[in-house]
Protein backbone atom coordinates (compact mmCIF):
# COMPACT_ATOMS: atom_id res chain seq x y z
CA UNK A 1 0.00 0.00 0.00
CA UNK A 2 1.26 3.47 -0.91
CA UNK A 3 1.33 6.00 1.95
CA UNK A 4 0.78 9.64 0.92
CA UNK A 5 1.71 11.64 4.01
CA UNK A 6 1.10 15.39 4.39
CA UNK A 7 3.36 17.17 6.89
CA UNK A 8 4.24 20.70 7.99
CA UNK A 9 2.62 23.78 9.48
CA UNK A 10 -0.51 25.32 8.02
CA UNK A 11 -1.93 28.80 8.32
CA UNK A 12 -4.00 31.23 6.31
CA UNK A 13 -3.03 34.89 6.52
CA UNK A 14 -5.59 36.42 4.19
CA UNK A 15 -3.83 36.10 0.85
CA UNK A 16 -5.99 36.38 -2.28
CA UNK A 17 -3.68 34.29 -4.50
CA UNK A 18 -2.92 30.70 -3.52
CA UNK A 19 -0.88 27.96 -5.20
CA UNK A 20 -1.33 24.20 -5.40
CA UNK A 21 1.31 22.36 -7.40
CA UNK A 22 1.78 24.17 -10.71
CA UNK A 23 -1.55 26.00 -10.42
CA UNK A 24 -2.24 29.46 -8.97
CA UNK A 25 -5.76 30.57 -8.06
CA UNK A 26 -7.44 33.83 -7.20
CA UNK A 27 -9.95 33.50 -4.36
CA UNK A 28 -13.37 34.90 -5.31
CA UNK A 29 -15.55 34.85 -2.21
CA UNK A 30 -18.35 36.85 -3.89
CA UNK A 31 -18.69 34.78 -7.07
CA UNK A 32 -22.10 33.36 -6.14
CA UNK A 33 -25.13 35.63 -6.29
CA UNK A 34 -28.45 34.29 -4.99
CA UNK A 35 -31.45 36.09 -6.48
CA UNK A 36 -33.22 36.94 -3.22
CA UNK A 37 -33.22 36.46 0.51
CA UNK A 38 -35.91 33.83 0.03
CA UNK A 39 -33.41 31.37 -1.47
CA UNK A 40 -31.76 29.33 1.28
CA UNK A 41 -28.07 30.16 1.00
CA UNK A 42 -26.74 26.65 1.26
CA UNK A 43 -24.71 24.19 -0.78
CA UNK A 44 -23.52 20.78 0.37
CA UNK A 45 -22.02 19.74 -2.97
CA UNK A 46 -22.15 20.83 -6.60
CA UNK A 47 -21.28 19.61 -10.09
CA UNK A 48 -20.61 21.35 -13.40
CA UNK A 49 -22.81 19.51 -15.87
CA UNK A 50 -22.47 19.02 -19.62
CA UNK A 51 -25.01 21.79 -20.33
CA UNK A 52 -22.66 24.41 -18.82
CA UNK A 53 -24.54 24.99 -15.56
CA UNK A 54 -23.56 24.32 -11.98
CA UNK A 55 -26.06 22.15 -10.11
CA UNK A 56 -25.83 22.50 -6.33
CA UNK A 57 -27.34 20.15 -3.75
CA UNK A 58 -28.57 22.54 -1.07
CA UNK A 59 -29.76 20.09 1.59
CA UNK A 60 -33.00 22.10 1.81
CA UNK A 61 -36.41 20.50 1.35
CA UNK A 62 -37.89 23.60 -0.29
CA UNK A 63 -35.08 24.02 -2.86
CA UNK A 64 -33.14 20.74 -2.98
CA UNK A 65 -31.15 21.57 -6.14
CA UNK A 66 -30.11 25.04 -7.30
CA UNK A 67 -29.03 25.84 -10.86
CA UNK A 68 -26.28 28.46 -11.29
CA UNK A 69 -24.70 29.89 -14.45
CA UNK A 70 -21.03 30.54 -15.28
CA UNK A 71 -21.17 34.06 -13.85
CA UNK A 72 -22.45 32.82 -10.51
CA UNK A 73 -26.07 33.89 -11.04
CA UNK A 74 -28.84 31.79 -9.53
CA UNK A 75 -31.12 30.67 -12.38
CA UNK A 76 -33.75 28.45 -10.78
CA UNK A 77 -34.41 25.71 -8.26
CA UNK A 78 -35.42 22.13 -9.07
CA UNK A 79 -38.30 21.25 -6.78
CA UNK A 80 -40.31 18.55 -8.58
CA UNK A 81 -38.83 15.67 -6.51
CA UNK A 82 -39.02 15.55 -2.73
CA UNK A 83 -35.74 15.29 -0.81
CA UNK A 84 -35.15 15.14 2.91
CA UNK A 85 -31.53 16.29 2.61
CA UNK A 86 -29.95 16.55 -0.83
CA UNK A 87 -26.34 15.85 0.13
CA UNK A 88 -24.39 15.16 -3.07
CA UNK A 89 -24.95 15.54 -6.78
CA UNK A 90 -23.29 14.04 -9.85
CA UNK A 91 -24.07 13.85 -13.56
CA UNK A 92 -24.74 10.45 -15.11
CA UNK A 93 -23.42 9.38 -18.52
CA UNK A 94 -26.75 10.25 -20.13
CA UNK A 95 -26.91 13.73 -18.60
CA UNK A 96 -29.28 13.08 -15.71
CA UNK A 97 -28.50 14.01 -12.10
CA UNK A 98 -27.73 11.51 -9.33
CA UNK A 99 -28.60 12.95 -5.92
CA UNK A 100 -27.90 11.15 -2.64
CA UNK A 101 -30.42 11.89 0.10
CA UNK A 102 -28.66 11.81 3.49
CA UNK A 103 -31.74 12.55 5.57
CA UNK A 104 -32.10 10.44 8.70
CA UNK A 105 -35.49 9.30 7.36
CA UNK A 106 -35.03 8.64 3.64
CA UNK A 107 -32.02 6.37 2.84
CA UNK A 108 -32.20 6.68 -0.95
CA UNK A 109 -30.50 7.97 -4.07
CA UNK A 110 -32.70 9.66 -6.66
CA UNK A 111 -31.98 10.06 -10.35
CA UNK A 112 -33.69 13.19 -11.69
CA UNK A 113 -33.70 15.03 -15.00
CA UNK A 114 -32.55 18.64 -15.30
CA UNK A 115 -36.05 19.88 -14.66
CA UNK A 116 -36.09 18.02 -11.36
CA UNK A 117 -38.44 15.18 -12.36
CA UNK A 118 -37.88 11.80 -10.72
CA UNK A 119 -36.61 9.06 -13.05
CA UNK A 120 -35.40 6.33 -10.70
CA UNK A 121 -34.79 5.60 -7.03
CA UNK A 122 -32.13 3.35 -5.50
CA UNK A 123 -32.89 2.06 -2.00
CA UNK A 124 -36.18 1.74 -0.16
CA UNK A 125 -37.60 5.08 1.02
CA UNK A 126 -37.77 5.23 4.79
CA UNK A 127 -36.05 1.86 5.33
CA UNK A 128 -32.40 1.96 6.52
CA UNK A 129 -30.04 -0.96 6.11
CA UNK A 130 -28.92 -2.78 9.24
CA UNK A 131 -25.53 -1.39 10.34
CA UNK A 132 -26.38 -0.85 13.99
CA UNK A 133 -26.61 2.89 13.37
CA UNK A 134 -28.66 4.77 15.94
CA UNK A 135 -29.35 8.44 15.30
CA UNK A 136 -30.33 8.85 18.96
CA UNK A 137 -27.46 6.79 20.40
CA UNK A 138 -26.45 9.50 22.89
CA UNK A 139 -29.89 9.46 24.49
CA UNK A 140 -29.34 5.78 25.23
CA UNK A 141 -25.76 6.15 26.43
CA UNK A 142 -26.04 9.24 28.62
CA UNK A 143 -28.22 7.77 31.41
CA UNK A 144 -25.79 4.85 31.79
CA UNK A 145 -22.75 7.09 32.29
CA UNK A 146 -21.05 5.83 29.13
CA UNK A 147 -19.50 8.41 26.83
CA UNK A 148 -18.46 8.11 23.19
CA UNK A 149 -14.86 8.56 22.15
CA UNK A 150 -13.96 12.19 21.47
CA UNK A 151 -12.49 13.03 18.07
CA UNK A 152 -10.06 15.83 17.18
CA UNK A 153 -12.70 17.95 15.47
CA UNK A 154 -15.87 17.07 17.36
CA UNK A 155 -16.46 17.38 21.08
CA UNK A 156 -20.21 16.87 20.69
CA UNK A 157 -21.18 13.60 22.37
CA UNK A 158 -24.42 13.28 20.41
CA UNK A 159 -22.56 13.44 17.06
CA UNK A 160 -19.77 11.10 18.15
CA UNK A 161 -22.19 8.57 19.64
CA UNK A 162 -24.18 8.55 16.41
CA UNK A 163 -21.13 7.89 14.23
CA UNK A 164 -19.69 5.28 16.58
CA UNK A 165 -22.99 3.38 16.75
CA UNK A 166 -22.18 1.81 13.36
CA UNK A 167 -20.88 -1.66 14.27
CA UNK A 168 -21.13 -3.57 10.97
CA UNK A 169 -21.47 -3.05 7.24
CA UNK A 170 -25.03 -2.89 6.03
CA UNK A 171 -26.42 -3.03 2.52
CA UNK A 172 -27.68 -0.03 0.53
CA UNK A 173 -28.52 2.38 2.16
CA UNK A 174 -28.27 4.05 5.54
CA UNK A 175 -28.03 7.81 5.04
CA UNK A 176 -25.95 7.66 1.82
CA UNK A 177 -23.53 10.53 1.23
CA UNK A 178 -22.47 10.19 -2.42
CA UNK A 179 -23.38 8.32 -5.63
CA UNK A 180 -21.53 8.48 -8.97
CA UNK A 181 -21.48 6.81 -12.36
CA UNK A 182 -18.08 6.06 -13.92
CA UNK A 183 -17.15 5.98 -17.65
CA UNK A 184 -17.85 2.27 -18.22
CA UNK A 185 -21.36 2.68 -16.77
CA UNK A 186 -20.88 1.23 -13.28
CA UNK A 187 -22.10 3.13 -10.23
CA UNK A 188 -20.41 3.58 -6.85
CA UNK A 189 -21.91 4.79 -3.58
CA UNK A 190 -20.39 6.21 -0.41
CA UNK A 191 -22.80 5.00 2.27
CA UNK A 192 -21.95 7.05 4.63
CA UNK A 193 -23.52 8.72 7.63
CA UNK A 194 -25.27 5.60 8.88
CA UNK A 195 -23.08 2.92 7.33
CA UNK A 196 -19.41 2.09 6.65
CA UNK A 197 -19.74 0.82 3.10
CA UNK A 198 -18.72 1.39 -0.48
CA UNK A 199 -21.30 -0.17 -2.82
CA UNK A 200 -20.62 -1.13 -6.43
CA UNK A 201 -23.45 -1.46 -8.96
CA UNK A 202 -23.38 -2.66 -12.56
CA UNK A 203 -24.46 -0.42 -15.45
CA UNK A 204 -28.07 -1.50 -14.90
CA UNK A 205 -27.91 -0.30 -11.31
CA UNK A 206 -27.85 -3.77 -9.75
CA UNK A 207 -25.69 -4.29 -6.65
CA UNK A 208 -22.67 -6.51 -7.37
CA UNK A 209 -20.33 -5.84 -4.44
CA UNK A 210 -19.89 -3.97 -1.14
CA UNK A 211 -16.87 -3.48 1.12
CA UNK A 212 -15.89 -1.68 4.30
CA UNK A 213 -15.99 -2.12 8.06
CA UNK A 214 -16.23 0.39 10.93
CA UNK A 215 -12.91 1.36 12.49
CA UNK A 216 -9.64 3.26 12.24
CA UNK A 217 -7.33 0.68 10.65
CA UNK A 218 -6.49 1.06 6.97
CA UNK A 219 -9.34 -0.25 4.84
CA UNK A 220 -11.95 0.58 7.49
CA UNK A 221 -14.07 3.73 7.66
CA UNK A 222 -15.66 6.27 9.95
CA UNK A 223 -18.15 8.11 7.71
CA UNK A 224 -17.72 7.17 4.05
CA UNK A 225 -18.38 10.64 2.67
CA UNK A 226 -17.50 10.65 -1.06
CA UNK A 227 -16.13 8.55 -3.92
CA UNK A 228 -14.16 9.42 -7.07
CA UNK A 229 -12.63 7.33 -9.87
CA UNK A 230 -9.33 8.64 -11.28
CA UNK A 231 -7.77 8.10 -14.71
CA UNK A 232 -5.75 5.17 -13.37
CA UNK A 233 -8.97 3.32 -12.46
CA UNK A 234 -8.47 3.84 -8.73
CA UNK A 235 -11.46 4.58 -6.54
CA UNK A 236 -10.64 7.29 -3.98
CA UNK A 237 -12.91 7.01 -0.94
CA UNK A 238 -13.25 9.88 1.52
CA UNK A 239 -12.96 8.52 5.07
CA UNK A 240 -14.15 11.69 6.78
CA UNK A 241 -13.79 11.16 10.52
CA UNK A 242 -10.48 9.31 10.11
CA UNK A 243 -9.21 12.40 8.26
CA UNK A 244 -7.90 10.52 5.25
CA UNK A 245 -8.64 9.45 1.69
CA UNK A 246 -8.15 5.80 0.76
CA UNK A 247 -7.71 4.35 -2.74
CA UNK A 248 -9.09 0.99 -3.79
CA UNK A 249 -9.18 -1.08 -6.94
CA UNK A 250 -12.58 -1.43 -8.57
CA UNK A 251 -13.11 -4.68 -6.62
CA UNK A 252 -12.17 -3.29 -3.21
CA UNK A 253 -8.43 -4.00 -2.87
CA UNK A 254 -6.72 -1.32 -0.77
CA UNK A 255 -4.04 0.46 -2.81
CA UNK A 256 -3.11 3.74 -1.08
CA UNK A 257 -4.03 6.17 1.67
CA UNK A 258 -3.49 9.94 1.99
CA UNK A 259 -3.33 11.23 5.56
CA UNK A 260 -1.23 13.25 8.00
CA UNK A 261 -1.66 17.00 8.28
CA UNK A 262 -5.28 16.89 7.10
CA UNK A 263 -8.58 17.76 8.76
CA UNK A 264 -11.85 15.89 8.19
CA UNK A 265 -12.32 15.30 4.46
CA UNK A 266 -15.46 16.52 2.72
CA UNK A 267 -14.90 15.65 -0.93
CA UNK A 268 -12.19 15.17 -3.54
CA UNK A 269 -11.99 16.19 -7.19
CA UNK A 270 -9.44 15.89 -9.97
CA UNK A 271 -8.23 17.71 -13.07
CA UNK A 272 -6.45 14.59 -14.31
CA UNK A 273 -3.04 15.69 -13.02
CA UNK A 274 -3.78 16.28 -9.34
CA UNK A 275 -6.24 14.95 -6.82
CA UNK A 276 -7.59 17.80 -4.69
CA UNK A 277 -8.71 17.01 -1.14
CA UNK A 278 -11.38 19.36 0.21
CA UNK A 279 -11.19 19.59 3.98
CA UNK A 280 -14.36 20.15 5.93
CA UNK A 281 -12.65 22.12 8.70
CA UNK A 282 -10.89 24.49 6.31
CA UNK A 283 -8.43 23.98 3.46
CA UNK A 284 -7.49 22.10 0.31
CA UNK A 285 -4.58 19.69 -0.09
CA UNK A 286 -3.35 18.12 -3.34
CA UNK A 287 -1.12 15.34 -4.59
CA UNK A 288 0.11 14.21 -8.00
CA UNK A 289 -1.95 11.31 -9.34
CA UNK A 290 1.02 9.79 -11.21
CA UNK A 291 3.69 9.99 -8.50
CA UNK A 292 1.29 9.92 -5.52
CA UNK A 293 3.37 12.63 -3.85
CA UNK A 294 1.93 15.73 -2.08
CA UNK A 295 2.24 18.99 -4.05
CA UNK A 296 0.76 21.51 -1.62
CA UNK A 297 -1.81 22.65 0.90
CA UNK A 298 -3.77 25.90 1.17
CA UNK A 299 -5.99 27.22 3.90
CA UNK A 300 -5.92 25.99 7.48
CA UNK A 301 -8.30 24.69 10.13
CA UNK A 302 -11.04 27.23 10.86
CA UNK A 303 -10.28 29.27 7.74
CA UNK A 304 -13.14 30.17 5.39
CA UNK A 305 -12.21 27.27 3.05
CA UNK A 306 -14.71 24.92 4.65
CA UNK A 307 -14.88 22.31 1.91
CA UNK A 308 -17.89 20.11 2.40
CA UNK A 309 -17.95 19.91 -1.39
CA UNK A 310 -15.31 20.57 -4.04
CA UNK A 311 -15.70 20.46 -7.82
CA UNK A 312 -13.80 21.73 -10.90
CA UNK A 313 -15.12 23.29 -14.09
CA UNK A 314 -13.74 22.63 -17.61
CA UNK A 315 -11.43 25.67 -17.34
CA UNK A 316 -9.69 24.33 -14.23
CA UNK A 317 -11.35 26.61 -11.69
CA UNK A 318 -12.26 25.04 -8.34
CA UNK A 319 -15.54 25.61 -6.48
CA UNK A 320 -15.86 25.13 -2.73
CA UNK A 321 -19.29 24.24 -1.36
CA UNK A 322 -19.10 25.64 2.15
CA UNK A 323 -22.05 24.37 4.13
CA UNK A 324 -21.72 26.51 7.26
CA UNK A 325 -19.05 29.17 7.63
CA UNK A 326 -19.18 31.16 4.40
CA UNK A 327 -22.41 33.17 3.91
CA UNK A 328 -22.04 32.99 0.12
CA UNK A 329 -21.76 29.17 0.36
CA UNK A 330 -19.95 28.62 -2.94
CA UNK A 331 -16.48 30.13 -3.34
CA UNK A 332 -14.62 30.12 -6.65
CA UNK A 333 -10.89 29.63 -6.87
CA UNK A 334 -10.26 31.08 -10.33
CA UNK A 335 -7.25 29.52 -12.05
CA UNK A 336 -4.91 32.29 -13.22
CA UNK A 337 -1.96 30.13 -14.34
Amino acid sequence: MKHIVFTGERNYIGETLVTLGANTYEIEKDWLKWDSEEMPNASNNAVWASDGFLYAATGKKEYPVAVIDKEGNFIKALTATRFGKSHSIAESLNGTLLVADASKNDHVVHEIDKEGNLLRTWGTPGVPSDSGYDFDAWKTMEPTGRVPEETPYSKKPEANARIQSVVRRGGPFNRPCDFIQVPDGEYYAADGYGNCAVHRFNKDGELIQSWGEPGKEFGAFRVVHAVLLDRFDRLWVTDRENMRVQAFSRNGELLAAAYGNLTRIGRTCTDGKYLYIGELDGGISAFDLETLEPVGQIGAPKSFMRCHGLTPDPEGNLYISSNVWNPKNIIRLRKVQ
